[in-house]
C-alpha cells in the first residue's frame, strides 16, 4: 500500500477521537501501529506542542500575566490550548501588529517538544506563499521558544461561517485557494495534518480569497 496515505488515515483517526472526546493514550495507540510508530509519535508530539492555539480566548478563564518578549509589547491574548498560547503583540522596531505564539511553561513543554516546535517553525519559515501565514522570527525568552507570525485581523473560518449559508461558488473558490496553498506546502515537504476551520484565517472579512492556513 501507500505508506503516506496509511499514515494520514491513522493520524486522522487519532485526531477524530481526540476531537470527539475520546482521546487515545498515545502509547496504546502507537502499539497498534508498530510499522509507523516513529513517524506517528513525531506527529502526535508536534500536534500537542502546537494544538489548539486558535481557540477563543473567551474560554480561557483566569490567565497568568503574559511573558515578556524583548522587542514586543503584548496587547492581548488571542487563545490557547493544552501546550501553546498566542498573543496579539506590537513589534516595537517596525511598529506593526504580529501574532506571537509561545509554548506554555512547565510540564506542557519538555525539551523534545520545544526542539520540535523550533524545527517545525524553521521549516515553515521557508515557505513563501500569499495564502500561507508568514513566520517573521523564531525566538526564545526565559527558555520558552516563540514564533512571531503575520497577524491577520479578519478572524477564522469557524467564526465567519457560523450560522451562515455560504454560496456554492464562494465555497468552491475558498476550497481552491486552500488546496493550492496546501499543495504548495506539500511540494516542499511540509504536511499540514490539522487543517480545521479554526486554523483558516482571513486578512479581512469577507475577503475569502485572502484565506490563510
Amino acid at each position: 500500500g501507500n505508506p503516506e496515505l496509511a499514515m494520514d488515515l491513522i493520524f486522522a483517526e487519532y485526531m477524530l477521537r481526540e476531537r470527539f472526546g475520546d482521546p487515545p493514550a498515545p502509547e496504546d495507540f502507537l502499539a497498534r501501529y508498530p510499522q509507523c510508530s516513529v513517524e506517528l509519535r513525531r506527529q502526535i508530539e508536534l500536534h500537542r506542542a502546537l494544538e489548539g492555539i486558535a481557540e477563543s480566548a473567551d474560554d480561557v478563564g483566569d490567565s497568568p500575566a503574559p511573558p515578556a518578549a524583548p522587542g514586543y509589547t503584548i496587547l492581548r491574548e488571542l487563545g490557547r490550548g493544552g501546550a501553546g498560547v498566542v498573543y496579539q503583540a506590537r513589534q516595537e522596531r517596525l511598529g506593526r501588529d504580529v501574532a506571537l505564539k509561545m509554548l506554555l511553561a512547565g510540564r506542557h513543554a519538555g525539551l523534545r517538544a520545544a526542539a520540535r516546535f523550533k524545527t517545525e517553525a524553521q521549516s515553515v519559515a521557508r515557505l513563501r506563499h500569499p495564502n500561507i501565514v508568514q513566520i517573521h522570527e523564531v525566538g526564545e525568552t526565559d527558555g520558552r521558544p516563540f514564533l512571531v507570525l503575520e497577524y491577520l485581523a479578519g478572524g477564522d473560518l469557524h467564526l465567519w461561517s457560523k450560522g451562515r449559508s455560504v454560496p456554492p461558488r464562494l465555497a468552491a473558490s475558498l476550497v481552491e485557494t486552500l488546496a493550492r496553498a496546501v499543495q504548495y506546502a506539500h511540494d516542499r515537504g511540509v504536511v499540514h495534518r490539522d487543517l480545521t476551520p479554526r486554523n483558516i484565517l482571513f486578512a479581512s472579512i469577507p475577503e475569502i480569497g485572502r484565506a490563510h492556513v
